[in-house]
């Protein structure tokens, strides 16, 4: 791959630790198999009791599992949230502060291993997660590999009230002409503007200045941009609207989406401070609709019924369709079909008692909704039906416009590992109007994906454990406010949950804790009351954050309005859970977002 290429040719010519940095991707996999995979890297609260996590104590086992290593080097670059506490760093560790950096070099004998560790202050003034990365490399092979946590970091007790600062936006006015007529573009970023550091479901700090391509589809059509001569840290992005939060596809190398006719921007942006010359190759393939069947005899189409679901909408950021040519008797078709796991992470590999998200995208070209109904069909090698991950005959009048829907499902503890398909169907009064399919593997391989599979604000839930009313968006008259997360992976024993609730300054307002104990998989929520408490009469961006047996594992943020009077009382917070449905050969609905 271009960037292990480039690392390794970096390596080789004894360039120094900022030129290592450059050309590692965090969370990127080893090339192959090596005797520093063995090494560890951990983090633990050491702050005060008032503020536990406003102080971190990383700790970093740096194992070797072969031969005798003559050069090993180890890098650790402390996120801009933090500073080391001084005199905290032991086994050797060496700090350099202009670079912000952890080094470590020396020998590891055959089948060794030592501990490193070090400190550090939280800077922040509300509470967020930031990753710590350590670089790891044999300097004489040459190879390298990461390894990288994340942690729930606090402000110090007595942190001020921090200042809000305004999003940072794109200069889309100094966008370059892009279509499927050419498809090489060269450029240089160190021309361009650096006004954007972070894109909607990118992990990297995009901190060197961007490049804006504005490339115009006059049909449906699956497109893919390559880098194929770029520095290291150069980045794709592609938006479906002026908005870095607006991000549908990105890539450190490739980036790829398929999408309606419209606009579309795509940003060649740098990671850390890094600029560069490039060289961009646009790819793009016309989706085919499907070839409609007969017009209805009868007149009028009766109104298909919707179901009660386990499905969450999504409405693609995507711009009006133009207006349609003669409708053709069947306007809906089914665009796509893929696999996610927890946090919204494409995957195809999966384990006993994991969620898999089953996502289908449909477009309906009419103005006015269709009926349509969608089989969910999970087969085995043999073609055997798996009914516990299968949903036949979704009935629903599809929507105007494009938009996306899932259905969660919880792996059967029993289900073998093995090769499985989905197919999924579209159907209409007529019958079949197309179908796609994927494949995907169950694996009893350890786990790498985290306990909180789904983790969301609403309203209320209800007497099957399910959110209502999903929103981050509260009034200060509202009931309450829940947390409400889908665990996965219990396997029978007891896991103490544990909320936090922090209100716009950052201060901890209220926790819950509870056990619960499941087979396979389980929700658990909490509560925090508004209506007639102190927290209506506090207005602003409040977070809850949620852990899992002591170890962090996910925040949500939320804001309440202004707008409330009279006297208040102080609030309480509460907690529930169940074991998750979704394991029976009739698998009941889970919950239903509509549309917007």
């Amino acid at each position: 791959m271009r960037k292990r290429s480039m690392l390794m040719t970096a390596v080789l010519a004894g360039m120094v630790l900022l030129g290592w940095l450059a050309f590692v991707r965090a969370g990127e996999p080893p090339p192959r198999s090596t005797p520093l995979d063995a090494s560890a890297k951990r983090v633990y609260p050491a702050g005060p009791s008032e503020a536990p996590y406003s102080t971190l104590r990383y700790e970093i086992l740096l194992a070797n599992a072969g031969e005798a290593l003559s050069h090993v080097s180890l890098a650790d670059k402390l996120p801009d949230q933090v500073e080391l506490v001084r005199g905290s760093a032991t086994g050797g560790l060496i700090y350099l502060p202009n670079l912000r950096t952890l080094r470590w070099d020396g020998a590891l004998p055959a089948n060794s291993a030592i501990t490193l560790t070090f400190a550090v202050q939280s800077l922040v003034r509300q509470p967020m997660t930031i990753t710590n990365e350590a670089l790891i490399c044999d300097v004489n092979a040459p190879f390298c590999i990461t390894r990288s946590v994340m942690s729930w970091l606090e402000p110090p007790p007595g942190a001020p009230t921090p200042t809000p600062t305004p999003a940072p936006e794109l200069d889309c006015s100094q966008n370059l002409p892009m279509s499927l007529d050419t498809s090489l573009y060269r450029g240089d970023t160190s021309a361009g503007s650096s006004l954007v550091r972070h894109y909607a479901g990118a992990p990297w700090d995009e901190s060197g200045p961007e490049v804006l391509y504005r490339l115009e589809l006059g049909a449906s059509t699956a497109v893919t941009l390559t880098l194929e001569e770029a520095g290291p840290e150069l980045d794709l992005f592609v938006l479906a609207g002026c908005d870095p939060m607006n991000c549908i596809a990105f890539g450190d190398q490739s980036a790829a989406f398929t999408g309606p006719a419209g606009t579309y921007y795509v940003v060649v942006d740098g990671r850390d401070g890094a600029a560069g010359p490039y060289t961009l190759r646009l790819q793009g393939e016309p989706m085919e609709p499907p070839t409609p069947p007969p017009p209805t005899p009868t007149p009028e189409t009766p109104a298909i019924a919707r179901t009660f679901l386990p499905l969450l909408w999504r409405l693609h950021p995507l711009p009006p369709a133009p207006t349609p040519t003669p409708t053709p008797s069947w306007p809906a078709s089914l665009d796509a079909v893929w696999l996610e796991g927890p946090k919204g992470q494409p995957n195809y590999a999966f384990r006993n008692c994991e969620v898999i998200y089953q996502w289908v995208r449909i477009t309906n070209h009419s103005p006015a909704p269709v009926p349509v109904a969608v089989d969910w069909l999970v087969q085995d090698w043999l073609g055997r039906r798996v009914p516990a991950l299968s949903y036949h005959n979704w009935q629903i009048n599809w929507p105007s416009g494009t938009y996306s829907a899932n259905l969660p499902r919880a792996v059967p503890p029993d289900l073998g590992p093995g090769s499985y398909s989905l197919t999924v169907r579209l159907r209409g009064p007529d019958g079949l109007v197309n179908e796609r399919m994927v494949y995907f593997s169950i694996t009893s391989e350890e786990p790498v994906t985290p306990p909180l599979a789904e983790f969301v604000t609403s309203k209320g839930v209800n007497a099957g454990g399910l959110p209502e009313e999903v929103t981050e968006v509260f009034r200060p008259d509202d009931e309450a406010v829940y947390a409400w997360g889908w665990w996965q992976r219990a396997g029978g024993v007891p896991h103490t949950i544990r909320w936090t609730w922090y209100t716009p300054d950052g201060s901890l307002y209220a926790s819950y804790e509870r056990q619960y104990r499941a087979e396979c998989t389980f929700y658990a929520w909490s509560w925090l009351e508004i209506a007639g408490t102190e927290v209506a009469a506090m207005p602003g961006t409040w977070n809850v954050a949620v852990w899992y047996d002591g170890a962090f594992a996910g925040l949500r943020s939320f804001a309440i309005g202004a707008g409330a009077s009279g006297s208040f009382q102080p609030a309480h917070a509460g907690g529930e859970g169940r074991p998750a449905l979704c394991l029976a050969l009739d698998c009941p609905p889970l919950a239903e977002f509509p549309a917007p």
